[in-house]
C-alpha cells in the first residue's frame, strides 16, 4: 500500500450506548465454540471463493489541521479489482467520474487503500493458523437492530501478513480490535481495527473499519466486504477513505464488463 504523509484516529464503537444490551456473557464454552465455527465456517468460505472481480468506489478526504472537524473532498476513485489465482490485481478506471488512462500505480496524491481492505477479504489474514491471533469475548451488541456477538482481537507483528508500504520500504505490522459476529449464522459481520505501526513509522495511526454483506458469485453466496472506512494520520494531517464494494461476479478470461453508474 503506498503511504500518503498523513496516519488515523482511533477506531470508534459502532454502539456506543452502555447498557444497550444486558445478557450476560457465554461461558468460556461457549465462547471456544462460538470462536471454532466462526473459524470454521470464515475459511470454508475462503476455500470455495472462485476468482472474482469487483468495482471499490472510494472517496477520498483529508483535514489539514489534524483535528478531524475540517474534511475536504481529494477525490473519488473507480477501481476494477480482480482477484485471480489469489492475486490481486488493481486497475483505475475513473477519477472525479471522468474514465482517465492514468494508471492505479500512477496516482500520486493522496492515501490508498484499497490493498488493506483487500487484506481483510482474506479470512485466513485473521483465522489462519499460523496467525495465531489472540481472541478475547468483549460483549454483546448490535448492528442494525440485530444482536451481535462481540471478540476483541490481536495479532502481533511476527505473525502477522499485513504490511504497509511507503517510499522508504515496507514494514509489516500487527493490529488489534473489535469482530462482530451473527450468533445465528457464525460469520463475521463487522470488523474494527487499529494498526500497531512501529514508534519511528511516517504514519502515526492507522484504522480500518470493514462492513459485511452477502455477495453472490457465480450463484453462490459469499459474504465480503460491502463499506470500509480507513483513516491515516500523521504529524500533521489526517487522511479518510470511504469505500463501497459493487458488482461483485466471476472471472473468466472472457469476462466483459462496462462500468457506468453504480
Amino acid at each position: 500500500m503506498k503511504l500518503w504523509s498523513a496516519a488515523v484516529f482511533s477506531v470508534l464503537p459502532l454502539c456506543a450506548q452502555t447498557g444497550l444490551l444486558s445478557s450476560s456473557p457465554p461461558d468460556a464454552n461457549a465462547q471456544e465454540s462460538m470462536l471454532a465455527r466462526i473459524t470454521e465456517h470464515s475459511l470454508h468460505s475462503q476455500d470455495q471463493l472462485p476468482d472474482f472481480i469487483c468495482t471499490q468506489l472510494t472517496t477520498r478526504s483529508e483535514d489539514r489541521t489534524g483535528k478531524g472537524t475540517r474534511w475536504k473532498k481529494v477525490d473519488t476513485l473507480e477501481v476494477e479489482f480482480s482477484f485471480v489465482g489469489r492475486q490481486p490485481r488493481w486497475k483505475l478506471l475513473k477519477v472525479n467520474e471522468k474514465p482517465t488512462r492514468r494508471s492505479y500505480e500512477q496516482l500520486q496524491n493522496g492515501f490508498l487503500s484499497d490493498s488493506i481492505l483487500q487484506f481483510f477479504s482474506l479470512p485466513d489474514s485473521i483465522f489462519g493458523e499460523n496467525v495465531r491471533t489472540q481472541f478475547a469475548w468483549s460483549r454483546w451488541d448490535q448492528i442494525g437492530g440485530r444482536r451481535m456477538e462481540v471478540f476483541s482481537l490481536r495479532v502481533l507483528a511476527r505473525n502477522s501478513q499485513l504490511s504497509f508500504t511507503n517510499n522508504y520500504g515496507s514494514t509489516v505490522v500487527g493490529f488489534h480490535g473489535l469482530m462482530y459476529a451473527d450468533p445465528a449464522t457464525q460469520t463475521v459481520m463487522r470488523l474494527e481495527l487499529q494498526m500497531d505501526l512501529p514508534a519511528d513509522f511516517p504514519a502515526r495511526e492507522s484504522s480500518l473499519d470493514v462492513d459485511y454483506g452477502p455477495v453472490t458469485i457465480a450463484g453462490h453466496q459469499f459474504l465480503l466486504p460491502v463499506k470500509a472506512t480507513a483513516r491515516l494520520r500523521s504529524p500533521t494531517a489526517i487522511a479518510k477513505n470511504e469505500t463501497e464494494v459493487v458488482r461483485y461476479q466471476k472471472y473468466a478470461a472472457d469476462t466483459s464488463v462496462t462500468f457506468g453508474e453504480p
